[in-house]
């Protein structure tokens, strides 16, 4: 179920990435387009009323206004499939409008278009089901109230095109899932020994901000315990590598069992691991009996008959590299007293 969120969480964030860098860019060309249409009639001294050009303009500046919004990224991205919907919608309105006003121009067609692309471009389910049931009523009733005959296969047409769009915007949807679970597998390689699976140094790195914005927010401190297995080369040399990576697999699971849930485990390299937490920092003897009971019930390597010296240090409000660089230093003076 995790993996399940952080993919759609990802999936989400790709498609308003997408979003934030491809609307504004549509929206700018459309009005360029509503410009140089409307120039067009202009000069060919067409008939048109006045209405006509005042909702070209309306069109023009809430076009221009939303796509400007977007691109300069004065609203937050959730917000994006909403805006780009009121411009949708806006030209829906304006279109039919405009049908109304002069049945024999393109509105028709401009309205069959939008409802055919606005699934490519629209990212979000939710404002793609209101713009499409919006822009389908409008449409609807445009037609069967003002257009003498034919209004029911127009009708046909633009749900046709709403079915498109939808099956548009699916097809994207699942284009971003693939490249969202990429983008969490790729995360998880560089940040997670391929090992033990525990977190490896990128990985503590990822996690540094967001436990120091905790231990502010909890006024707590942050500790480190630098645990060193004792005989690992001995080990690798006596029985082969394929048991160091036993004893390496077994002293991880033996770790994340002995720690409590919201601390961190991490593989810092070769027989180093690392304990991060908030708070005080637990009793060596405690949590060295803990560990050992664990690593009790673990298949380890004849050949290891050591144990793993841990060294502890805990800071408030200081880099964490600083704070593991003192359990480091711990641990060395506590295994020379050893």
């Amino acid at each position: 179920m995790e993996q399940l969120g952080q993919v759609a969480s990802e999936r989400r964030s790709i498609l308003l990435t997408q979003a934030q860098r491809e609307i504004p860019r549509i929206l700018i060309g459309s009005c360029l387009v509503i410009a140089l249409f409307d120039i067009a009639l202009i000069l060919t001294s067409s008939a048109l009323p006045r209405e006509y050009f005042a909702s070209d303009l309306l069109q023009f500046l809430v076009i221009a206004l939303v796509g400007i919004t977007i691109r300069s990224k004065l609203v937050p991205r959730n917000y994006v499939p909403w805006l780009f919907g009121l411009a949708v919608i806006t030209n829906n309105l304006v279109m039919n409008f405009q049908f109304v006003i002069d049945p024999t121009g393109n509105s028709i067609a401009v309205i069959m278009i939008m409802l055919s692309v606005t699934g490519a471009l629209i990212f979000d389910w939710r404002a793609f089901i209101v713009v499409a049931g919006v822009a389908n009523t409008v449409t609807a009733w445009t037609f069967f109230t003002h257009m003498e005959t034919g209004a029911e296969e127009w009708v046909i047409a633009a749900l046709t095109a709403t079915a498109m769009s939808a099956l548009i915007l699916w097809g994207r949807t699942q284009t971003a899932t693939a490249l969202a679970q990429a983008a969490i597998q790729a995360a998880e390689l560089a940040t997670t020994d391929p090992l033990t699976g525990l977190l490896n140094r990128r990985g503590i790195e990822h996690m540094e901000l967001a436990l120091h914005r905790r231990a502010l927010r909890e006024q707590q401190f942050v500790f480190v315990m630098f645990c060193d297995i004792d005989g690992l080369k001995y080990v690798n040399d006596t029985d082969g590598h394929g048991a160091g990576d036993v004893l390496l697999s077994a002293v991880s699971r033996a770790l994340t069992q002995a720690v409590r849930p919201d601390d961190l485990v991490a593989r810092w390299g070769g027989d180093e691991f690392l304990v991060i937490g908030l708070g005080q920092v637990p009793a060596a003897h405690e949590f060295k009996e803990r560990l050992d009971r664990q690593l009790a019930s673990e298949p380890l390597p004849p050949s290891w008959t050591r144990g793993i010296t841990i060294g502890s240090s805990l800071g408030f409000n200081q880099p964490l590299p600083e704070i593991i660089e003192q359990a480091d230093a711990a641990m060395y003076q506590q295994r020379h007293r050893s």
